[in-house]
């Protein structure tokens, strides 16, 4: 199978690697100019050294590393809040004497559509599936 050019993943991908390159990059030199104007003890301590340099110290590679880690928690973060509107929307029906007929199921359908389309929309597309599969054979069984 012939494949012309780089599959979208792997453009995201290297487009999400130079994004923490460049934060960290501009990151640590902030961080730099931070340290710098304290005395020489703790610009010493915590940049690695004492006046403005283009030299790389094992600090600089440090805070470019926790950088980077801040990033993704924050990545991580809005993913899990996605996850927790999910849980909040009512995609079933929560009353035992409702029966779902047809048209219940169309509102089923219609409100875990546009959700089931997102990266992180993992149950609103099972209830999906599930309501479609049902729709066509009246049964959840495959």
């Amino acid at each position: 199978m012939n494949v012309v050019g780089p599959s979208l993943k792997s453009q995201r991908n290297i487009s999400t690697f130079i994004r923490y390159v460049v934060a960290s990059v501009v990151g640590s030199i902030v961080i730099n100019i931070l340290f710098i104007m304290l005395p020489d003890f703790w610009a010493n301590l915590f940049v690695g050294k004492t006046g403005i340099s283009l030299s790389l110290t094992f600090q600089d590679v440090m805070w470019m590393i926790f950088i980077v880690g801040l990033i993704i928690v924050g990545e991580r973060k809005g993913e899990i809040a996605k996850l927790h509107s999910y849980r909040k929307n009512s995609y079933l029906p929560e009353n035992f004497e409702v029966i779902i007929d047809d048209d219940v199921l169309t509102d089923i359908i219609r409100s875990s559509k546009k959700d089931s389309l997102d990266k992180m929309g993992i149950l609103p597309y099972m209830i999906l599936q599930i309501s479609l599969q049902f729709r066509t054979n009246q049964s959840i069984a495959l």
